[in-house]
């Protein structure tokens, strides 16, 4: 008998626990669980339902940003006890100036662009599954420990292919670190795409990709890069 949804995520939530609480000492930049033994990670950003409708939009950044010693801060069981939960809409990421985090009101408006309705974006994101590419938090990307980040890219691999999304909306800079996000997921995709990322201080462009005919999921992959430090307009 095939493992329901939840069982399969249940799995990999465990998989993910199991992984930090190993690596609880690894070093000052990155440790795998705070000091009251909370491992550090977050495998999705929206309820589990979400991942049980296949074939529609899903919404993934690079890993979770913040503090790497408050991993209770954000807990790992969020996604199996909220329905209708979303990260990006419910989550206190902090708010610099007295307003929501930069990357939170710009997945909105992505949202909202995407719904075809500025009233209908949060409801897309409530609807729609949302996780990241690395599931283990980080000040940055490139504070993982290598091990850490491949063991995350295999986990991000398979919370995609678990949702199987029509459309994969992608929050992550021009192929930054060495892993090279947007090269690796592509090539994972089975396609190789040359973006054409132009500077322009003022916007955040969007790179859209339509993939091969025969490609169940996903159809198109849209990348929007630096959303944590320029807003959509």
């Amino acid at each position: 008998m095939t493992p329901s949804v939840r069982e399969q995520l249940e799995a990999l939530n465990a998989e993910c626990e199991e992984f930090c609480l190993d690596q609880a000492n690894w070093s000052a930049k990155w440790r795998g669980a705070d000091d009251n033994g909370n491992p550090n990670f977050l495998l999705a950003y929206s309820s589990v339902e979400t991942f049980e409708r296949l074939g529609g939009v899903m919404f993934l950044g690079t890993n979770p940003g913040g503090d790497h010693r408050r991993a209770e801060a954000h807990p790992f069981r969020l996604p199996f006890e909220r329905q209708r939960w979303s990260s990006y809409l419910d989550d206190d990421w902090g708010k610099p100036h007295g307003k929501q985090w930069p990357m939170q009101i710009a997945v909105r408006k992505v949202a909202e662009v995407l719904a075809g309705k500025p009233n209908l974006g949060d409801r897309l994101m409530r609807s729609s599954p949302s996780g990241n590419l690395v599931p283990f938090r980080s000040q940055a990307p490139e504070d993982l420990p290598d091990r850490a980040y491949r063991k995350g890219l295999d986990i991000g691999w398979r919370i995609i292919a678990l949702a199987q999304p029509g459309v994969l909306v992608l929050f992550a800079s021009k192929n930054s670190g060495k892993y090279r996000q947007w090269d690796w997921l592509m090539e994972r995709i089975g396609h190789d795409p040359k973006p054409d990322w132009t500077d322009n201080i003022n916007k955040t462009l969007i790179f859209r990709e339509a993939l091969k005919p025969e490609s169940d999921w996903p159809r198109f992959v849209f990348a929007l890069p630096a959303l944590n430090t320029r807003v959509v307009g």
